[in-house]
Formats: C-alpha cells, sequence, structure tokens
C-alpha cells in the first residue's frame, strides 16, 4: 500500500517475483531496477519479432534484451532481483564497482555501484568478488514493470 492505494493483490511469491510497479520492486525486498528505451525488437528461438528487445539503459552504453512486447522507442522499467544476478556469467553483461557486503548467514549481500546507481549481489560463494567486477542476468531473469 502506498499512500492509502493498494499497489499490488496476490501471495508473497508473486509480489517477490513479479511485482507489478516499482514501488512493489523497491519496497518488497532488494530489488535492481533498470530504466530505459527499447532500441531493437528482437524474437528468437522460434519466438515472434516482438517477444523481447534490446533496451538502452538511460545515459549508460550498454544494452539489455528482456522479454517484452514494448515497441522500438518505448521507456521501460524492469527489475533483476539480487539473487538472479552472477559474477561473471548471463548474457546480458555489465561492469560494476563493489562498495561493500553484510554476511547474512545462509548468503552475502553484496552492495556495488553501477554508473552512480547501487546494485545488489545476493550470493553463496565463498570467493566473495571485490573491486571492479562483471555481473550478468539472463533475459528470463529480468521482470518489466507495468506502469
Amino acid at each position: 500500500m502506498r499512500a492509502r492505494r493498494i499497489e499490488q493483490v496476490v501471495g508473497p511469491r508473486k509480489v517477490y517475483r513479479h511485482p507489478a510497479t516499482r514501488f512493489v520492486a523497491e519496497f518488497i525486498g532488494d530489488d535492481n531496477v533498470f530504466e530505459g528505451r527499447v532500441t531493437n525488437e528482437l524474437g528468437s528461438g522460434g519466438e515472434t519479432k516482438g517477444s523481447a528487445a534490446s533496451v538502452a539503459v538511460d545515459g549508460i552504453e550498454e544494452r539489455f534484451e528482456i522479454p517484452t512486447t514494448a515497441t522500438i522507442g518505448t521507456t521501460v522499467t524492469f527489475c533483476v532481483r539480487p539473487g538472479r544476478l552472477r559474477v561473471g556469467g548471463g548474457e546480458n553483461r555489465f561492469q560494476a564497482r563493489v562498495e561493500g557486503s553484510e554476511f547474512l548467514g545462509d548468503v552475502t549481500r553484496v552492495r556495488l555501484e553501477y554508473d552512480g546507481r547501487p546494485i545488489v549481489l545476493r550470493t553463496t560463494d565463498r570467493d566473495l568478488p571485490t573491486g571492479e567486477v562483471e555481473l550478468g542476468f539472463d533475459p528470463t531473469n529480468a521482470h518489466v514493470i507495468d506502469e
């Protein structure tokens, strides 16, 4: 609920995995939220064109492939949960700088900076990343927020 308005009514797993709004994405647990413009409509593996898109995140050179039916020139907001980011892995990759970490028992929460934006990674790896690292995620791990 925000400003006496219900944002989303579903079970807790669905709220966490598929937030309906940016507010819900940022309120329910850590989330990495990106916004950018669709630069190319894609379709792969037998999918029809327009089932995915290449998105240029505002002010940044990287382009990420995400599942969306948005058309070229449309601004989209999407999120990637911290547990879905991987160091050195994933189809969509970008460089980030480690700022710090917190051991939480079964996982470690790593705080990073990506072009002035905060990024959160959750990892079970014993060897924690330091300095500049390459992070990545697969397109299926991006969730477009419908606002």
